[in-house]
């Protein structure tokens, strides 16, 4: 099986070729076997229709366009097995030549996962981001706020029927109310510490993300359509999933946007742009460093994302958790180092 592949813009490629006639005539006879099955000839039980009567019945042309719709459909997975291709989704196939007894001559069009060229010093892009540090300031109105909430949170049931219920005072008391301190002091510099945290870890996010778009900058890739298209469809699912969480129905968040669902979808082709090229970037990096990630590592974390649900599959949810740990791996190499 002689076949020719070119490489196309976009992270496409073009594969042509011919298959035998010899092998192309079996799948005469797997079109004439499936054929005759649909066949409603009297005198004839489904499947059991001879070759000449399906032909007369059906056409030649119909006969052959059957066979190389199955010639197709079994080639292309082998080329991709054979060739180790990594294509993603489905190929655009045309048949370039068919006859009877003759060779059957095809062309796939096909994308492909992207090839990432990374500059030879993305890593000392990378670097000089994670060399700027910010300083992290809590502010005592940021800690008034929380001990606010927490306030309106406990707030006292109403005596009588039509009044406000009362806000408990902020005091000692009202701090031992809320967990095991002792003071309000304490309950203030616990507040104050969580917002902190919660700060540099927010900060921490920030970097790795402008790390990646430093790394961007100076690397090539070229994302075909079909990797946008499908992130932004798991964009859409998850906005959906976070509308029902709300308790709405995804009309009527429609309605409150005022856009049309393919309206919203188009407004996220930069983003979803961005992340694909995060997604290759990190794998990318885990082939050059290939960080070490045991089978407990990976089960430990699945479990963390599967505990309450039965019906997630195991294995996508291993997967998941494979790249969630590779990504912090990367990150902390990049931070390090």
């Amino acid at each position: 099986m002689s076949i020719e592949i070119k490489k196309l813009p976009k992270s496409e490629i073009e594969i042509t070729g011919e298959m035998p006639a010899e092998e192309f005539s079996k799948f005469w006879q797997k079109a004439i076997s499936e054929l005759s099955k649909d066949a409603t000839i009297p005198g004839f039980r489904p499947g059991k229709v001879p070759e000449k009567v399906v032909v007369d019945k059906a056409g030649e042309g119909a006969v052959l366009d059957k066979a190389a719709e199955l010639a197709i459909r079994d080639i292309f997975p082998r080329i991709i097995m054979e060739r180790k291709l990594d294509v993603i989704g489905p190929p655009r196939a045309h048949v370039t030549k068919i006859t009877k007894g003759g060779p059957l001559g095809y062309k796939f069009q096909a994308a492909v996962l992207p090839e990432v060229e990374l500059a030879d010093n993305y890593r000392e892009v990378a670097k000089k981001v994670f060399e700027k540090k910010e300083k992290i300031i809590v502010e005592d109105r940021e800690i008034d706020e929380s001990l606010e909430y927490l306030r309106k949170m406990r707030t006292k049931a109403p005596t009588e029927q039509g009044k406000e219920g009362e806000l408990p005072e902020l005091n000692d008391e009202f701090a031992k109310s809320v967990g095991k301190f002792e003071t309000l002091v304490e309950l203030r510099e616990t507040v104050g510490e969580n917002i902190r945290m919660e700060k540099e870890q927010k900060g921490k996010e920030k970097k790795r993300l402008e790390s990646l778009d430093a790394i961007l900058k100076v690397s090539k890739i070229e994302v075909p359509d079909i990797l946008i298209d499908s992130e932004k469809n798991k964009m859409l699912s998850e906005l959906r999933g976070n509308v029902a969480g709300m308790g709405l129905k995804w009309e009527d968040y429609l309605k409150q946007v005022k856009k049309t669902e393919e309206e919203i979808l188009n407004g996220w082709r930069e983003d979803a742009l961005r992340r694909v090229n995060y997604g290759l970037l990190l794998r990318k990096m885990g082939e050059i460093f290939k960080p070490e990630i045991s089978e407990k590592e990976i089960e430990d974390m699945a479990a963390k994302f599967g505990s309450g649900s039965e019906n997630l599959d195991k294995e996508r949810l291993k997967d998941y958790a494979y790249g969630i740990i590779r990504n912090e791996k990367i990150f902390k190499f990049l931070e390090e180092n």
